[in-house]
């Protein structure tokens, strides 16, 4: 055997060097306790005391059932320190530095280890590794966390930072509807989990992340940051990249190789290096190393653009016959925020192919772009936006429901999610499936809705935790942006809290936090990425006006948030004309099915039940959805009768559905226009919101059960790649324009319609309606405008009022009658003031299968056309393959496939179970396709 060459002996070396002693103390072998002992049972790590207590059945019942959110309240209040036993070898304590790691703390709390004060931790979204030599013995060791109850902790730095600084840091509290608690803002805490209008006030504590007792005399790596350069010459690509290591305090310089293996499709490229870590004053050193030479990868891609090709990278660190390594799967792929002056020139014109004619010049300023560019390319961001998974935060990870809420999204076209700063710094496991779906991260840090501490003492706690979730995500393909906070800026500028009145002072605060300690840290640790100081934000415009800008909300500059629950969402004409909108939507109810498992009774099941009420956090928020649901949908007079209370979830949640598909089509089409004013130019639509926690109204497409609403169904249309938008103007105009998020143009399509009357099955065919044209690529093109009475009245299949017909419209590749995207259904008059729209006949004919898939087969069948056809599968979890539709013709089919995980039904079991509703003029009608109510039942309305 012959040997191997020296450079490849030293990277072998790494592999048969010994490893930190890394003990783990997760387990169900922890015991939690309150302040005087009253109450002592087991406890699991990772988790929390919320479901500890539960887990023991001191809770009794669900966390978010009935007014539990209040009557568990009392666990909030008292102070509960986690304790465990665990057995050490004698060996470990040869060892140079041992140190007990926190990898997540909620929130306030010491450490003490066999008597002995490790330290004190005081931020959740920090790692705390607390030196434990001195107090670590062979045998049995004690560890002990006391925790600080979070509502009093928050209460006492707010009065001290009152009384130190002269001023108090608003909000005073949350308003009373959310029924929660105040002053989160004083606490590196999830700031939801003092309440929002979407949820309930859980302030937990615990150990949500894991434990574990690490030993080592050399170092540890913790974080890798990546950053690629692209061939030059003939030198091919190479990667950068930077080893964060832990040394502990105290620890002298050290020497030793760092290695790094990246594994490319032609196969492994290498790179190795002595270094000198020179650690400082808290025992961190940083090394550096390129991998160089190697041939220029497959590049990664966003959702519907390209494929999501990740390359696994190892780093290793090795010193005196000890290593330490991590693996990280990261992706070649550049990413941009362009924000580049908006100009009247040629260049700029076919830069975002906007066409001559979707350009209204006028205004001497036109701001600037505001778009993200992955491997140059621009890419719209089609998306929504994220919350917490769960209130409290150790079930918030949990492996199957984000990869369904994440696999939901992606198969409903979405490139893009915003993680909302109000919650959590998400989970390795989620940023991972990001990177397999390409699925880009609008990364939110996690301040929201409120000002926030500028003393000394707060500015070190948030620059820990900068410097550790951006080395933590940064390797990332998936995140796009860094955004500093959630809207705090707009609430500075526009006095939601009374800052007017100290206004320079409350501006100084914010610029120190945002501008002078956040951004140059998330600008030095990663280079490859833009920072925005808030969203929104005017983007380069606040930065130019010192970080705060006298208006925010400009849409000719960066993104923004816009919520309107008086107009109709219905009408596109009431919508700004933003750069980006990173925030909109409306509320609806939750699934009727998901609702039950939250009450004791059905009394409790209608609007103005006293648990109705109190699951409505937002002000108002019951009336304003009848209030817009009015504006189109047949809602009775009396819609708070508990009778109406099936018909109000449906009509809530129809009425959502469309206005955010109203709303995001309206952005969409802007993409290539840009009007006399400077507006357009949109490349942006993020609606609010993805996720649910509990079981109340929100904004979410998708409750907390996992049910499918019709908002995600109809986005699975509203963002296709390409697809026909349609729109009725207040002057009675239709208005049709092509999109098109490809890179490529298709040549030769036409625009089709197929209209129908609502008093009778259509005969009519599909219709060509425009001329031949060419869709342009990755753009959106007006099409077609024309009266809607006389356009309707030439067509072949409606020969009547506007008022009594209806049409689908497509795209069609005429060569090889291909439809490019979904058949879009107009409406020309809100569905309540049609004419000859009545109760729909809808029975199940038929339930098959299940196929090779688990996919169930649903045949329907109708006497007429009706709108918004909605299939429910009561407590069957899954989800169909379209749902919320126009069902036109006599007869349609419908897949149900069964969720991943959950029981699946037989056929018969899928038919007892299948209701249809739909609307009609006057009426919400519910068809039950088996059991006792067989056949058409109304929910009111048209008699039976």
């Amino acid at each position: 055997m012959t040997s191997p060459p020296a450079s490849l002996l030293l990277l072998l070396l790494p592999a048969l060097a010994a490893a930190a002693d890394v003990v783990s103390l997760d387990g169900a072998r922890w015991t939690v306790r309150n302040a005087n002992g009253s109450v002592r049972v087991p406890a699991t790590v990772p988790g929390g005391v919320y479901t500890d207590l539960r887990a023991a059945g001191v809770l009794s019942s669900d966390f978010f059932f009935g007014h539990n959110d209040e009557l568990y309240r009392w666990v909030s209040y008292d102070n509960w320190t986690y304790e465990l036993t665990f057995e050490v070898d004698e060996s470990l304590l040869r060892r140079r530095h041992a140190q007990v790691v926190l990898h997540g703390a909620d929130t306030v709390a010491e450490v003490w280890l066999n008597g002995q004060r490790l330290g004190g931790v005081e931020n959740m979204f920090v790692r705390y590794a607390l030196a434990a030599t001195g107090a670590l013995r062979a045998g049995a060791n004690r560890l002990a966390v006391n925790f600080t109850a979070a509502p009093v902790e928050a209460r006492r730095r707010y009065e001290a930072y009152r009384l130190a600084h002269g001023y108090a840091v608003p909000p005073e509290c949350v308003p009373d509807d959310y029924h929660g608690e105040c002053h989160a803002n004083h606490l590196r805490k999830m700031q939801a989990s003092f309440s929002w209008d979407w949820g309930p006030a859980f302030p937990s504590e615990g150990l949500w992340k894991s434990v574990a007792l690490e030993a080592f005399d050399a170092a540890v790596v913790r974080d890798v940051i990546v950053r690629f350069a692209e061939p030059a010459g003939e030198q091919g690509a190479s990667l950068h990249v930077r080893a964060f290591l832990e040394l502990g305090p105290g620890a002298a310089p050290l020497e030793g190789t760092l290695a790094a293996t990246l594994q490319l499709p032609q196969g492994p490229a290498r790179a190795s290096a002595q270094v000198q870590l020179s650690p400082d004053a808290r025992g961190h050193a940083v090394a550096d190393l390129t991998v160089t030479g190697f041939d220029e990868p497959p590049r990664w891609w966003p959702n519907g653009e390209g494929e999501q090709t990740l390359l696994p990278l190892t780093v290793s660190f090795t010193s005196g016959g000890e290593s330490s390594e991590v693996t990280r799967r990261i992706a070649y792929r550049t990413i941009e925020l362009v924000q580049d002056p908006v100009t009247e020139t040629p260049e700029f014109r076919e830069h975002l192919n906007v066409s001559e004619n979707d350009i209204n010049y006028g205004s001497t300023e036109k701001g600037l772009t505001f778009y993200f560019r992955v491997n140059g390319r621009p890419i719209f961001a089609k998306g929504s936006n994220w919350i917490p998974v769960n209130v409290l935060p150790e079930l918030g990870g949990d492996p199957a429901h984000v990869r369904y809420l994440l696999e939901s999204a992606r198969d409903t076209h979405t490139n893009m999610v915003r993680v909302w700063g109000g919650g959590v710094y998400e989970s390795d496991l989620f940023y991972e499936l990001a990177d397999e779906m390409g699925i880009l991260i609008w990364q939110d840090l996690m301040f929201a809705c409120s000002m926030y501490p500028a003393d000394e003492a707060f500015l070190a706690l948030v620059q820990e935790e900068v410097e550790q979730q951006v080395r933590r995500l940064q390797a990332h393909a998936s995140v796009a942006l860094w955004a500093g906070n959630n809207e705090n800026e707009g609430a500075l500028v526009d006095n939601w809290y009374g800052t007017g009145a100290n206004f320079q002072q409350y501006k100084s605060d914010y610029v120190n936090l945002y501008a002078n300690t956040i951004r140059p840290l998330v600008l030095e640790l990663d280079p490859t990425r833009d920072y925005v100081v808030s969203s929104p934000s005017n983007g380069l415009e606040t930065d130019k006006e010192g970080y705060v800008s006298t208006n925010p909300g400009n849409a000719l500059y960066g993104d923004v948030h816009y919520y309107d629950y008086v107009a109709d969402g219905w009408n596109a004409d009431t919508y700004r004309r933003p750069r980006f909108a990173s925030e909109y939507g409306f509320q609806s109810m939750p699934a009727l099915a998901t609702l039950r498992s939250a009450v004791a009774n059905a009394s409790e099941l209608a609007v103005e039940s006293e648990l109705m009420a109190s699951r409505n956090h937002h002000p108002d928020g019951y009336s304003e959805m009848a209030l817009l649901a009015a504006k189109r949908l047949p809602l009775p007079d009396d819609w708070r009768s508990p009778q109406r209370f099936d018909a109000f979830i449906y009509l809530t949640q129809i009425y959502q559905a469309v206005a955010t598909q109203t709303q995001t089509e309206h952005y969409r089409r802007l993409r290539s226009q840009l009007l006399a004013s400077g507006e357009g130019l949109c490349m942006g639509a993020l609606y609010w919101q993805l996720n649910d926690l509990w079981q109340a109204p929100t904004w979410a497409s998708i409750d907390s059960a996992g049910r499918w609403k019709p908002l995600q169904y109809l986005a699975g249309e509203f963002f296709a790649p390409q697809m026909a938008s349609a729109y009725v103007d207040t002057a009675h105009r239709v208005h049709v324009w092509a999109l098109n998020d490809r890179p490529e143009p298709v040549d030769g399509v036409v625009l089709q319609a197929r209209p129908g009357r609502w008093d009778a099955l259509p005969e009519a065919g599909w219709q060509n309606v425009s001329d031949v044209f060419t869709l342009a690529a990755a753009g959106s093109q007006h099409v077609l405008t024309a009266d809607v009475a006389p356009w309707l009245a030439s067509l072949r299949g409606c020969e009547a009022a506007a008022e009594r017909c209806f049409v689908l419209l497509r795209l069609l590749a005429v060569a090889d009658a291909v439809p490019l995207g979904p058949e879009r259904a107009v409406l020309p008059v809100a569905p309540r003031l049609a004419q000859g729209l009545e109760p729909a006949d809808i029975q199940v004919a038929s339930v098959s299968g299940p196929g090779a898939d688990g996919a169930l087969e649903v045949a329907l069948r109708t006497d007429r056309p009706a709108p918004f056809v909605w299939l429910e599968a009561g407590a069957w979890e899954g989800r169909f393959s379209r749902n919320a539709f126009l069902l036109a013709d006599g007869a349609a089919s419908v897949r149900f496939l069964p969720r991943a995980g959950a029981a699946a039904p037989s056929a018969a079991q899928l038919r007892a179970a299948l209701t249809v509703t739909s609307v009609a003029a006057q009426a919400v009608t519910r068809t039950a396709a088996g059991g006792e109510q067989r056949g058409r039942t109304n929910v009111y309305g048209a008699p039976n």
